[in-house]
This record gives structure tokens, sequence and C-alpha cells, in this order.
């Protein structure tokens, strides 16, 4: 691997980390609605990065862009769908 290369995944797996603690934070500072959609947020923009620096996403054939696709709007739907569950369960609003 090349120098360049190094530092640049260097780059991305500081910025991964640095992610992973402002959601550790988030969840220490507060426990409010905003607190999860916000780590979930975060969560997805992680994603986004290791699929396209690590794996490489971009350089696959179609079907497998398919497929990750597919996942992802699955992942979505089932985000919206579950998320007033969640906060409902962790405020306690009716």
């Amino acid at each position: 691997m090349s120098d360049e290369a190094a530092k640049h995944y260097t780059k991305i797996f500081l910025v991964l980390m640095a992610a992973l603690v402002i959601s550790m934070v988030i969840i220490y500072v507060t426990h409010a609605a905003w607190a999860v959609a916000g780590i979930f947020i975060i969560a997805a923009i992680k994603a986004y990065l290791v699929l396209t620096h690590f794996i490489h996403l971009g350089s696959e054939p179609k079907y497998i862009k398919v497929i990750v696709g597919t996942t992802l709007a699955v992942l979505v739907i089932l985000y919206v769908t579950l998320i007033p569950d969640i906060v409902w369960v962790e405020t306690g609003l009716p």
C-alpha cells in the first residue's frame, strides 16, 4: 500500500472514531428523543464512509449496488417505522 493510501485510510478511520465518540457523548449527555435520531444519522454516515472507502462499492458491478441499495432501503423503512416506538418507550410519552 502506498503512503498516500495509508494516509487516506487513516484519515477515514479517525473520522469514524470521532463519529463514534460523538455518538457516545450524545447518549451520555441526554436521553432526549432527538438523541436517538442523531445517533442513527451518525451511524448512517459511518456506514456510507465504510461502504465507499473501505469496501469500494463504487467499483462493483451494478447488481451488487442494487443489493446494497435494497438493503439500505429496508433499513430506512425499519428506522422510520420503529423510531416512534423507541422514542415512546424512552420518553414515556403516550
